[in-house]
């Protein structure tokens, strides 16, 4: 769905995320993961690395 992306939270839990809502991401120390915050201030991380993370948002944008 375009302006959404779905990410997966500890190895079960599949969020749709509203891309506008991101205000920040990046990788972890390990780099495997990637830490979210959104506009509310809720940051997670998700199983997705960074390049998975940054190649869905481009195709949510496209």
């Amino acid at each position: 769905m375009k302006g959404f992306i779905e990410v997966t939270y500890q190895s079960t839990a599949k969020y749709s995320i509203n891309i506008n809502q991101i205000v920040w991401f990046s990788a972890t120390c390990d780099g495997k993961k990637t830490s979210i915050t959104l506009q509310d201030c809720t940051r997670f991380t998700v199983d997705e690395s960074y390049d998975e993370v940054v190649a869905k948002i481009k195709e949510a944008t496209e």
